[in-house]
């Protein structure tokens, strides 16, 4: 609820609810909309994501 909504495939009724609320609630689709943004840009920027590549291969090198 504060960077988006996890629903469980197939469970149409829960989807139409929380699609409901953000038609209805500016507020909402703007503030979700805003702190998703800062957690993907903090967690998953390319340089991030390749450092933890690099240590995936570092780990599987050594182990070999």
């Amino acid at each position: 609820g504060k960077t988006g909504y996890l629903i469980d495939e197939g469970n149409v009724a829960l989807l139409a609810k929380h699609l409901d609320a953000l038609i209805k609630s500016k507020t909402m689709r703007v503030n979700l909309g805003r702190i998703g943004r800062i957690f993907m840009q903090s967690n998953f920027n390319m340089q991030k994501q390749n450092l933890k590549l690099i240590k995936i291969y570092e780990q599987l090198t050594k182990n070999n």
